[in-house]
């Protein structure tokens, strides 16, 4: 937070794998809407993104106060954890190999 992404990405953690992992274990996040993050939560479906301080805050209030919210939103999360498994890994992984193969016929 507070740093600018185009000067200095390498600040930016560029996947989020410690998000994934918050997500796989059924936590709503509630993210800085940069470097990988919007790429791994759907804003106000998986988690949240925020680009302020007032928005952090205002956010985690509402999933504090909000149960039936923050229960949705968790169950979407866990789902949405599951495209970082192993399995969707390798899948994803054997398709650009094959694209690359056939790229080089």
């Amino acid at each position: 937070f507070g740093e600018d992404e185009e000067k200095e990405p390498i600040k930016f953690e560029h996947f989020g794998i410690t998000t994934v992992e918050a997500m796989a274990s059924g936590c709503v996040p509630v993210v800085i809407g940069k470097g990988g993050q919007p790429e791994i939560v759907i804003n106000g479906e998986t988690g949240f993104l925020w680009e302020s301080v007032d928005e952090l805050k205002t956010l985690t209030e509402k999933l504090i106060q909000d149960q039936s919210l923050r229960e949705w939103m968790a169950e979407l999360a866990l789902k949405r954890s599951r495209n970082y498994d192993k399995e969707h890994f390798n899948d994803n992984l054997c398709r650009l190999l094959e694209k690359i193969e056939i790229m080089r016929r």
